[in-house]
């Protein structure tokens, strides 16, 4: 398949080539050929996974494609996904959107990407946007009329602009320095800044959405003479109402008003992004004129009844100062507080002086960087969420905005009360319970097992595995609280298929690790996963499948099922998970527990058959017998009455924990506030002093009226004072 793949690619750039060639054509036209994936692994990328084929560009005066040296995912123009026949479409598009995402975060000037899918003798060619992948019609190469519209597309290729393809003209590689240099238009000053790219902070993470990548550059024109300034740069495609709109949350904007009205303000220097250029990236388009890149201009040519649904976005760049750290850098708790000292202090300006409300305040837009004496300084960042506050009075904001574990209680009901600052300083406290849970740096925070030894961590977990309801008894399954793999390998000659299922009946699955391709990972929130391999003997297997057969969302959990058995205790029970649908057929597991005292916990469960997406398994262990039952069956009840009998104490510090816990929370949130909004000092820093100093009399008067309730010399009327 792979070979009549390059070999017609080929035999077009050789052909066009010659036409032109003939012509006496000044025309500059690149030249496609193609690679295939399996003759080198992507060694630029974060993974371990290899692409089918790619077409990179050559100049006109290489040879044949043999004498190419196999580019790496930096120099790919497009990735080929290439299947044996038309039935495995899905499968096709799947694996080249899993490939592009890779080829989106590796290739820093990116806008969107292109691809073909080639199944059999179908040919359909992929567009990459931002909330979208639009597929051609099939070009069925076994026609003429097929062939033709893929030469077509590939002469299109070959000879448009490189802003076509999906590259962006303002970032460019300097082959003489080694270096990338980065445009950033200010609509301002209408002047273009050219910066250096140093380092990517943070790459496209995701193919859809926002896109957004953080660059650290320094400028360009500087002279050496002066020390030279860093600077952030944001690029991201932000989302419009329509074409031609301002941005819904426009950061831009801002900025600008943040700057305009703080830059004045030197005790604030450095506790904000302060905006050094910025604006709506400028693309070169034909005729050298430039335009603003859009995902409009992109879709141009393409049918708008096809992009009725799609949203229009805007591609915005920023520069802003200063270059902070991240705040799991703090080097000590002294520091946290610095930091957080100065971040707030920056909000409350922004909110009273500027009208702006940030509305998402977390671990990563909280940062903190050094001033001249090398003293710490809080820095608050990224007002991609931020809004007017004068935009919220008639708005009845139902959507949640912000970081997910930290947002306000308010926010995360969906409520219609306005969003007010208050929601911001209540991010604020759950960001400090978190970093005193887990620490406040990459010390403290890898030295504890937060995953598996945090009570916190498992708050969200419905489903317990200790005690565990089936017919009004309790099933203690958490010896069984591990991973499982179950194998079994079947001869299909010449191959050999083999299926894994991995499982824990107690959690979902542990994410795989990074050296597993994204593409052969089980789904996130998999508590059962079933993973197909096909390989010959002495080579690598090849995942052909793998889906989950029970757990989909982050809600999801099993159900216990058991016939009613009299006075006692079910000696089977049944453990049931919905799972993925695949093809239109819903999978899900069916583990049937089995009491057995001569058995082991250790013992891992039978396989009885996978029959229309039902996984039945048998599981024979002690674990499966219900709490107490030596011959007599203890309901939950008695059974957490003797536990509670054995436990002593365990309330009452518990209560205490929580007394300690909420008292400092209050003195110290109580503080920050009166020292930043109140602007108090000394004593008044305490949060509700007068009722402080009058609560040792209330208590002496609270003393001395139970004592007259108790002696009975407690009197109507008037009392000697």
């Amino acid at each position: 398949m792979r070979s009549w793949v390059s070999s017609f690619i080929e035999y077009v750039a050789d052909q066009l080539k010659h036409a032109i060639a003939a012509e006496l054509s000044p025309l500059s036209v690149r030249r496609l050929v193609a690679f295939k994936g399996h003759r080198s692994a992507p060694c630029d990328a974060d993974s371990s996974e290899r692409i089918d084929m790619a077409l990179a560009q050559d100049c006109q005066s290489l040879g044949s494609v043999e004498n190419v040296e196999a580019p790496e995912y930096a120099n790919a123009v497009a990735l080929i996904e290439v299947r044996q026949c038309p039935s495995e479409q899905n499968r096709a598009y799947w694996q080249l959107a899993q490939r592009t995402q890779t080829l989106h975060s590796t290739q820093l000037n990116r806008r969107f990407a292109w691809g073909l899918t080639v199944c059999g003798t179908h040919v359909r060619a992929c567009l990459f946007g931002n909330d979208d992948i639009l597929a051609s019609e099939v070009m069925d190469v076994a026609t003429e009329s097929g062939r033709k519209q893929l030469v077509t597309l590939l002469v299109n290729w070959a000879m448009c602009e490189s802003q076509r393809l999906g590259y962006d003209s303002t970032i460019r590689y300097n082959g003489e320095t080694g270096q990338w240099e980065i445009d950033v238009w200010d609509n301002e000053s209408r002047v273009t800044h050219a910066y250096i790219h140093e380092r990517t902070l943070f790459d496209t993470s995701s193919q859809f959405g926002r896109r957004t990548r953080c660059f650290i550059a320094s400028a360009k024109e500087n002279s050496g003479k002066q020390p030279v300034q860093k600077v952030l740069i944001k690029d991201a495609w932000a989302p419009t109402e329509f074409p031609g709109s301002e941005v819904v949350r426009d950061e831009l904007s801002n900025l600008r008003t943040i700057r305009d009205k703080l830059g004045a303000d030197d005790t604030l220097a450095g506790t904000y992004s302060h905006l050094e250029a910025g604006g709506v990236v400028q693309q070169m388009h034909t005729k050298q004129r430039t335009a603003d890149d859009t995902t409009v201009s992109i879709f141009a040519d393409i049918d708008a009844s096809v992009l009725e649904d799609v949203p229009a976005r805007i591609h915005r760049r920023v520069a802003t100062t200063p270059v902070g750290e991240q705040l799991k850098s703090v080097r000590s708790v002294d520091e946290l507080i610095v930091v957080v000292g100065d971040v707030m202090a920056a909000h409350t300006a922004i909110v009273r002086r500027c009208g702006i409300l940030h509305r998402d305040l977390s671990t990563n837009n909280i940062m903190f960087c050094h001033d001249d004496d090398g003293m710490v300084r809080g820095l608050l960042i990224d007002f991609d969420n931020a809004v007017l506050q004068s935009d919220l009075h008639d708005e009845q904001r139902l959507d949640q905005i912000g970081t997910f574990p930290y947002m306000s209680i308010g926010n995360l009901e969906q409520s219609s009360v306005k969003r007010t600052a208050l929601d911001d300083w209540e991010s604020l406290i759950y960001i400090l319970c978190w970093l005193g849970t887990i620490g406040i740096n990459r010390d403290d925070q890898t030295n504890v097992k937060i995953r598996s030894d945090l009570t916190i961590c498992h708050w969200h977990d419905a489903f317990d595995c200790k005690k565990a309801q089936v017919a009004g008894y309790t099933y203690d399954l958490s010896p069984l609280a591990n991973e499982i793999t179950l194998e079994s390998n079947v001869t299909t000659p010449p191959t050999i298929t083999g299926t894994k299922y991995r499982l824990n009946p107690c959690a979902p699955l542990a994410a795989d690790p990074d050296s597993v391709p994204a593409i052969d990972r089980c789904p996130a929130n998999s508590w059962v996963c079933r993973l197909v391999t096909n390989f010959k003997k002495d080579e690598k297997p090849r995942v052909t499948e793998v889906n989950a057969v029970a757990g989909v969302g982050t809600k999801d959990e099993p159900r216990l099922e058991a016939r009613a058995s009299g006075n006692e205790s079910p000696r089977e029970f049944h453990w049931k998970m919905s799972g993925a649908e695949v093809e239109k057929v819903g999978w899900s597991a069916d583990i049937k527990f089995i009491c057995d005292k001569s058995a082991k916990n250790e013992d891992q469960p039978k396989i009885v058959g996978f029959s229309e997406g039902v996984l039945s398994l048998e599981w024979a262990v002690p674990a499966a017998c219900a709490l107490g039952d030596d011959g007599k069956d203890k309901t939950p009840d008695d059974k957490d009455g003797d536990q509670d009998d054995k436990s002593g104490g365990g309330f009452f510090s518990t209560l205490f924990t929580l007394f300690i816990v909420g008292a400092s929370l209050y003195l110290v949130v109580g503080v920050m506030y009166k020292s930043l909004v109140v602007r108090a000092s000394g004593l008044d820093l305490i949060p509700n002093l007068a009722f402080w100093r009058e609560f040792p009399y209330l208590c002496a008067d609270f003393a001395q009226h139970i004592w007259d309730m108790v002696s009975g010399r407690r009197r109507d009327g008037y009392s000697v004072v």
